[in-house]
């Protein structure tokens, strides 16, 4: 009983090793590439970014980089990075009408990584409210969202102008999101104390900046796929290339 029990272990630490190896990993990698690849061939318009160091594994042809790390969206530890201001991004997206930033996470129950769940909507609410007093008259009355992801006509409400509030995904609960929404005015000043230059945003970004996040879970009808100059702001695509899994370790080879 006891060899049998022996023989069981290593069995399960050999399946555990082979789990980890090199070969099944590339095949997971490649798999989620592909994912990515997808979603990018939908949105041809826009441009596509690999958020370092992980996203650049899944998107090798994205246009450029960017940097938005987790730990700024870790659970009370939320902050705007003056040192990693991204203002590329949002110019890019300004220009283009909005863009596809793509990243990956270790976890194996998340969908997305920190970076995407709260770091840059916070990013691009404190954005929003940054060039506001900047915009030319006429940029307002931003509608609200339809259930088919299209404008619906009505007036959103609490947004009636510029709709700058931290826009954050429903798996954050309510308490959290209002502690972030209460700190973005001291992130503004931060931003305007280094002496940043938003003014070029301001100048293109015609709707506020707003995150999208899709996954290898969400569900998407090609045919009725919202375009980004459809919607009622500047979309910013966060395309996970992780799929979440229901144990520990990277996907097998076998089931590739």
């Amino acid at each position: 009983m006891r060899e049998n029990m022996q023989s069981i272990y290593k069995l399960t630490r050999q399946i555990k090793r082979e789990d980890v190896g090199m070969y099944n990993c590339l095949c997971s990698i490649a798999d989620d590439a592909d994912f990515v690849h997808e979603i990018c061939r939908l949105y041809p318009g826009i441009p596509v970014f690999a958020n370092l160091r992980c996203g650049l594994w899944y998107a090798p042809h994205a246009q450029d980089t960017c940097y938005f790390k987790s730990t700024d969206g870790h659970n009370g530890n939320w902050s705007f990075s003056c040192t990693r201001l991204n203002l590329h991004v949002a110019l890019r997206a300004a220009e283009c009408g909005g863009c596809i930033i793509v990243d990956a996470t270790r976890s194996s129950t998340k969908r997305f990584p920190d970076s995407f769940s709260k770091t840059i909507p916070i990013w691009a609410a404190v954005l929003n409210r940054a060039v506001h007093p900047l915009l030319p008259e006429g940029r307002s009355e931003n509608p609200t969202v339809g259930p088919d992801g299209r404008p619906d006509g009505r007036p959103d409400a609490g947004a009636t102008q510029w709709d700058s509030r931290v826009r954050l995904p429903v798996w954050v609960g309510e308490s959290e999101q209002q502690k972030i929404e209460a700190r973005v005015d001291q992130w503004v000043e931060s931003l305007q104390s280094v002496g940043a230059d938003v003014s070029s945003v301001a100048r293109h970004l015609k709707k506020p900046l707003r995150c999208m996040w899709i996954s290898q879970q969400t569900a998407m009808w090609v045919n009725r796929l919202c375009q980004p100059d459809s919607l009622p702001f500047t979309p910013l695509l966060l395309v996970s290339a992780s799929a979440p899994l229901q144990s520990h370790g990277p996907r097998r080879g076998q089931s590739q």
